[in-house]
C-alpha cells in the first residue's frame, strides 16, 4: 500500500510539472534542481566526472536584467520549482544555495515574435545542477550557456558559452554536468511536445536549434523522412532492472571486474534511456533504477575495500597492536568454517551457534584492547574539569578515537576519524593512539603542525605506503588543539577536521589544512605536507568542540536528509549556557530524536571543554 502511494505521489509530481499554463508576456520555466559533486582538482588526477547526488530543496532562483532582479522563487523540498520570466530581451538566471557552487546561464529572448509574446511562452521538466564542492578555485559565476529562441523553428535552443581560461575544466562535455542536463531539457521539451511551437508539427531540431529533417512515425518502431530512408526509433525507457547482491564473504578480484562491467553498462543504458522518458511512469523507473545503481555501486565499493583489507600486510608493531592482527586472522578464519560447515550441512547449526558466540566474544575482547589506552571521562576531567566525551561507535569497536595528555604547562586534545569503522577502523586507532604517545609523551613535541607532520610521516612508515603505489594508502581526519593554561591561549591545526568554538554569542570555526593524515599521492613520493597551525586567545567560558563527522553525517528528520554543518553550528549556540553535562545529554538526545527509527550510518565522537 505505501508503495502504491508513493508511485502515485511521483506520478502526480510529473503530472504537475506538465500542467502550466500560458502567460501573456512571460516566460514560465518550472523543473528540478538537482546535486551533484565535481572537483577539478581530483578530476585532473583521477580522471574522474560530476555525478548526480538527488534533488535539492531550499535553492534561490533569480532572473535578472542588467543587475536588476525581476523574480526570484525558491525550490521545494523535493527540489522542483516554477519562476515566470519577463520577456525583455537578454536576461540571466541565477540559483544558488549556501554550501554550493552558484550557477547560472543567460537568456535571449530579443528574437521572441510579438504573436508569441502575447500568448507567452513554457520550458516544462528543465533540470538544472549545482556543484556541492565549494572551494576559493570554484566559484565562478559567469553563466555556461545561453538560451535563445529561434525563429525559424519557432522553439528554445540552448548553445554552450565557451572560457578559454576554462577549456581544460572539463576534458569531454560528458563531464559537464550543468551543460549535459540543459541539453537534455531542451531535447526532452522537444521530444514531448513542450516547446512554444511544437503543437501539429513534424519539425525536429536539436539541442542548438537546427533543423535536421522532417519525420513521419510508421506503425512499427521505425521513422520514414522526406527522403525515404527508414531509421529505428530510439527504444523507450526499459523496466526496472535488478542486481543480485554481493556475498562479501565468498568473493573474488574476478567477481568485482564482472560487477563493475556490469553496473557501467546499466549506467550506460540508463543515461540512454533517460533522454527517452517522457511519461510519469518512465520518470518513475529511471529514478528507482538510478537509485538501485547507486546502491549497487555503495555495495561494490565496500567489496572492494573488504577485499584490501584481507591483502593488507602489516608488521613491526606494538604489542597490542598484534594482537588485534591475529585476531583478525582468527576472526576470518572462524568465518571461513562458519560460512562453509552452514552451507554443506544444516545440522551443524548448534556449531555455527558456539562459533558465532566466539566471534562476538572475541570482538568484545577487541574492544577491551581498545578501551585500554583511551582515557576513561573520569581521567579526562583531571586534564579539562570542565568537559564531556560524546561517544557512539557504529560497531562494538570505533574506528573514531580520542586522545589527551598534558607535558608541563600544556594540554594537548585530539579527535581523529580513521579510515573504515568496526575492526578495520580500531585497528587505525591503535596506531595513531600508539604514534601520538611515541610523538607527544616520549619525544616531547607540543607545536600542533609539528605533531601532525610527524604523525602523518609515522602513518607512511607503518604501513610502507612510500613503499609502492599498490601499498595501504589509509589514514585518519584529525582535529589537535593544544591549550596553553599559562597564557590562555589555544594552538590548533587539523587535517581535513576543524574545530568549532563558541564564544561572544556566536560559532567561530578554524579550518583545517586540506589534508589527510597518511597515503602517498600518486605520481609524487614526497610524504611532507606542512600542515599549518593558528593561535588564537581565548576569553574565559568560551566552549570548544572537537569532533568526528559521523554526527553531521547521520540521516533523520522528516525527510530522512543528512543533519549536516549547519543545524550543528545551531546546536552548538543552543548548549551555550548549559554545563557540559548537560550538553553531553542534550547532544545525545537531539541525534536521537533526528535518527528516530533509522540505522547509526558511522561512528559519532564529539569532545566539548570550556575554557
Amino acid at each position: 500500500m505505501k508503495k502504491t502511494i508513493l508511485f502515485l505521489l511521483i506520478c502526480a509530481v510529473f503530472q504537475s510539472a506538465n500542467t502550466q499554463t500560458r502567460i501573456p508576456n512571460k516566460l514560465v520555466i518550472s523543473g528540478t534542481v538537482y546535486g551533484y559533486k565535481f572537483d577539478p582538482s581530483v578530476k585532473i588526477l583521477n580522471k574522474e566526472t560530476g555525478a548526480l547526488e538527488g534533488s535539492v530543496g531550499g535553492v534561490t532562483l533569480s532572473a535578472y536584467k542588467g543587475s536588476t532582479k525581476l523574480s526570484s522563487v525558491k525550490s521545494g523540498g523535493n527540489g522542483t520549482f516554477t519562476i515566470e520570466v519577463p520577456l525583455e530581451g537578454d536576461l540571466k538566471l541565477e540559483y544558488s544555495k549556501d554550501n554550493y557552487v552558484t550557477s547560472s546561464f543567460n537568456l535571449d529572448l530579443s528574437n521572441v515574435p510579438a504573436d508569441m509574446m502575447a500568448t507567452g511562452l513554457i520550458f516544462e521538466n528543465i533540470e538544472l545542477a549545482l556543484n556541492n564542492f565549494v572551494s576559493e578555485k570554484t566559484d565562478d559565476k559567469r553563466p555556461f550557456g545561453k538560451l535563445t529562441y529561434n525563429v525559424s523553428t519557432k522553439a528554445l535552443a540552448f548553445a554552450e558559452i565557451a572560457y578559454t581560461d576554462k577549456k581544460k575544466l572539463f576534458g569531454d562535455n560528458k563531464d559537464n554536468t550543468p551543460l549535459n542536463l540543459m541539453n537534455k531539457s531542451v531535447k526532452k521539451n522537444l521530444e514531448n511536445n513542450n516547446t512554444p511551437a511544437a503543437v501539429n508539427t513534424d519539425v525536429v531540431v536539436d539541442p542548438s536549434g537546427n533543423q535536421i529533417t522532417k519525420t513521419q512515425k510508421t506503425n512499427s518502431n521505425q521513422m520514414i523522412t522526406e527522403e525515404g530512408v527508414v531509421v529505428e526509433e530510439a527504444a523507450p525507457a526499459k523496466k526496472l532492472s535488478t542486481l543480485t547482491k554481493l556475498n562479501l564473504d565468498n568473493i573474488t578480484s574476478s567477481d568485482l571486474e564482472s560487477r563493475q562491467a556490469e553496473i557501467d553498462n546499466a549506467w550506460k543504458q540508463l543515461e540512454q534511456d533517460k533522454l527517452m522518458a517522457i511519461t510519469p511512469e518512465d520518470f518513475a523507473i529511471i529514478q528507482a533504477r538510478e537509485e538501485l545503481l547507486v546502491a549497487a555501486e555503495k555495495e561494490l565499493e565496500d567489496a572492494k575495500k573488504y577485499i584490501a583489507l584481507q591483502q593488507d600486510e602489516i608488521a613491526a608493531q606494538s604489542f597490542k597492536i598484534m594482537l588485534l592482527v591475529l585476531l583478525l586472522v582468527v576472526l576470518a578464519v572462524s568465518a571461513f568454517f562458519i560460512v562453509r560447515y552452514a552451507r554443506q550441512k544444516t545440522i551443524l547449526s548448534k556449531e555455527l551457534a558456539a562459533k558465532n558466540k566466539k566471534i562476538t566474544e572475541s570482538i568484545h575482547y577487541a574492544l577491551r584492547i581498545q578501551q585500554s589506552v583511551l582515557l576513561t571521562e573520569a581521567q579526562v576531567k583531571t586534564l579539562l574539569p570542565d568537559s564531556f566525551i560524546f561517544y557512539k561507535p557504529l560497531d562494538i569497536v570505533s574506528g573514531d578515537f580520542y586522545w589527551i595528555s598534558q607535558v608541563d604547562s600544556k594540554i594537548i586534545v585530539a579527535v581523529a576519524d580513521c579510515t573504515g569503522h568496526g575492526v578495520p577502523g580500531a585497528f587505525m586507532s591503535l596506531i595513531g593512539n600508539t604514534l601520538l604517545n611515541h610523538i607527544v609523551n616520549e619525544k616531547k613535541v607540543t607545536d600542533a603542525a609539528a605533531i601532525l607532520d610527524k604523525l602523518h610521516e609515522g602513518i607512511i612508515h607503518s604501513l610502507r605506503q612510500a613503499e609502492s603505489e599498490k601499498n595501504n594508502q589509509d589514514g585518519m581526519d584529525l582535529s589537535l588543539c593544544v591549550l596553553d593554561k599559562n597564557s590562555g591561549s589555544l594552538q590548533f591545526a587539523g587535517a581535513m577536521n576543524p574545530v568549532y568554538m563558541v564564544q561572544s554569542g556566536e560559532v567561530v570555526t578554524l579550518e583545517p589544512t586540506l589534508k589527510a593524515i597518511g597515503g602517498i599521492e600518486r605520481r609524487k613520493k614526497l610524504a611532507a605536507i606542512g600542515f599549518e597551525s593558528q593561535t588564537i586567545k581565548l576569553e574565559k567560558g568560551t566552549h570548544v568542540y572537537l569532533t568526528s563527522d559521523g554526527y553531521m553525517d547521520q540521516f533523520g528528520g522528516p525527510e530522512q536528509l543528512k543533519f549536516n554543518l549547519p543545524k550543528f553550528k545551531e546546536l552548538l549556540l543552543s548548549l551555550k549556557n548549559k554545563s557540559m553535562a548537560d550538553q553531553k545529554n542534550a547532544m545525545d538526545k537531539a541525534l536521537q530524536d533526528w535518527k528516530g527509527s533509522g540505522k547509526q550510518i558511522d561512528d559519532v565522537l564529539v569532545v566539548g571543554f570550556t575554557v
